[in-house]
């Protein structure tokens, strides 16, 4: 199972989370996303192994936000030790005025279309934001932007 670390740019394991027992449990891995200030939302697709997350950035600012793409993330992240740091050239950051990117509080990734869903909270009261899977840093504009007021998740459901 893999987690965020709120207030904090990492992510932790839990392996055999299921079969541990009830109570406190320690992560088995924690790791930091070299770059990423607040991480929040978090998407993994196994499918193509590819893991996406949320950089929420100040809180209170509607204007610093990202999203982090990481492909072939079982083997970046097997190749990095604990408490270690996954570089910014294992990454692909979507930021910038375009993407309208201000507090993503939550991802979720259609592996069929390539599309990325962002729970958009602070920017403009709230939106649904859709993005084509990013292949290189930029700054892109959504491919869609739905006004939600108070968006805080979001869940891709393909029937």
């Amino acid at each position: 199972m893999y987690a965020t670390a709120d207030l904090t740019g990492d992510i932790v394991v839990f392996e055999n989370f299921f079969s541990n027992p009830s109570g406190t449990i320690t992560p088995t891995k924690r790791v930091t996303i070299q770059g990423l200030v607040r991480t929040h939302g978090i998407a993994f697709s196994a499918v193509d192994n590819r893991m996406i997350l949320t950089d929420v950035g100040s809180a209170a600012s509607d204007s610093d936000g990202g999203l982090i793409v990481i492909n072939n993330f079982s083997s970046v992240l097997a190749a990095t030790p604990n408490m270690g740091t996954i570089a910014t050239s294992s990454q692909i950051r979507l930021y910038g005025p375009n993407s309208t990117l201000g507090n993503p509080v939550d991802v979720s990734y259609d592996d069929l279309t390539e599309q990325v869903y962002v729970a958009e909270r602070l920017n403009a009261g709230g939106k649904l934001l859709t993005f084509n899977l990013p292949t290189a840093n930029g700054d892109a504009t959504p491919t869609m932007s739905r006004q939600e007021a108070g968006i805080s998740s979001v869940y891709l459901i393909r029937k």
